[in-house]
């Protein structure tokens, strides 16, 4: 549709000009003594007037072929009470806060790390007491006791707040690393846990370890204990220590606290998971049998060391720890992981040394008898 022309216009003010013989029109000269209205134009039916304001002053639109109904010409004009893709909202709604999930979790930086309360049950602590005196398995929840080929304990969930467990990988991270090499052992060292003062969660494992720990490790083992030692140690590709005992000075219980706050991959040729197939999938997390890096301990026959009888992984928040002995031997499978390292916290609880027993008694000697034919002996003069 066109817009209206000007023919069609009409002057809406009251005085109408008229043309006299000179050609002048009367109503221009009257318009400029007053200003002159503005002209309205009529409307179609398929025009929609649109006014802003409240002024007689209306923007024209002219649409073709086609008719707005009622409902949009207030939705336009701003009269409708909600445009038609509104989303009623309810002001009494409670808000919720979404809860974000963080896949290592971190205990606040000012937390110590706890002893899980059902190691330290006495009851608990009585049986286990009594099994290791025995020379007996035990087994509960929290504790396993082996004594083939030697005597082995495990804690399995050592801290009550494992999540503290990353903070203290952080602050491995800020540590002076020293690589030890020799043909008995390849990996990397730090100093001793007593030199670190500023790292509080390392700190704060050192004195548990030497408190806590120690009291509760001189109970069960009957062993008397005055202090301890202890480093942390990073196993990468490759890295092992091969067999030895742990004999040395005053070590009376060695003992390795296992970090692996990790998701672990799996092993290489295993199929991965369809999509939509993992809603009941467990991811497990620690160490894996593929990884290598397990506590190998070995049986000992009348030669020394012989064969490999156990096989001991390491698990997120496990503590091991046996008896320094003459049979202990053990050694630390080579890690195969490309991508993990194996991480610890290891060392000695010491102690008085035992007393020594007697020496045995040389063995017998062994006399030759004489033969029964004298020899003769003949001299050349």
């Amino acid at each position: 549709m066109n817009s209206p022309s000007k023919e069609n216009e009409k002057p809406t003010s009251s005085g109408t000009g008229v043309q006299d013989d000179a050609g002048v029109c009367e109503g221009e000269s009257a318009s400029s003594e007053a200003p002159r209205p503005p002209a309205k134009r009529p409307l179609s039916t398929a025009v929609i007037e649109i006014s802003d304001t409240d002024s007689d002053d209306s923007d024209v639109c002219a649409v073709n072929s086609y008719q707005a109904s009622a409902d949009e010409v207030k939705r336009i004009r701003g009269e409708s009470p909600w445009e038609d893709d509104s989303i009623v909202v309810d002001d009494n709604k409670v808000e919720i806060k979404p809860i974000v999930a963080q896949l290592n979790p971190r205990a606040n930086r000012m937390d110590d790390p706890k002893l899980n309360p059902a190691i330290k049950v006495q009851e608990t602590k009585d049986s286990l007491a009594a099994n290791w005196k025995d020379f007996k398995d035990f087994t509960n929840n929290e504790i396993t006791l082996t004594c083939d080929p030697f005597r082995v304990c495990l804690l399995n969930n050592f801290l009550a707040n494992p999540e503290i467990i990353n903070n203290i990988v952080d602050d491995m991270n800020t540590l002076d690393w020293e690589r030890k090499k020799m043909d008995l052992y390849q990996f990397h060292q730090t100093t001793d846990l007593a030199n670190l003062t500023w790292q509080r969660s390392i700190r704060g494992i050192y004195e548990l370890l030497k408190t806590e720990v120690m009291s509760w490790v001189s109970e069960v083992t009957g062993i008397e204990l005055t202090s301890v030692s202890a480093s942390c140690s990073l196993y990468g590709p490759g890295d092992h220590l091969l067999v030895h005992d742990d004999l040395l000075a005053d070590r009376r219980v060695a003992f390795i606290l296992y970090l692996a706050p990790w998701a672990i991959s799996p092993p290489a040729g295993t199929a991965g998971i369809e999509n939509g197939s993992g809603d009941n999938h467990k991811q497990e997390c620690g160490w894996g049998a593929h990884m290598g890096g397990a506590l190998e301990l070995l049986a000992r026959g009348e030669a020394g060391p012989t064969h490999v009888a156990r096989r001991l992984l390491p698990a997120n928040n496990r503590l091991a720890f046996f008896k320094v002995h003459t049979d202990s031997y053990h050694q630390v499978e080579e890690v195969l992981s490309l991508e993990l390292p194996r991480l610890s916290i290891n060392g000695w609880f010491h102690g008085p040394a035992p007393p020594t027993p007697p020496p045995q008694p040389p063995p017998p000697p062994v006399y030759i008898s004489p033969h029964n034919n004298p020899v003769r002996s003949y001299f050349l003069y």
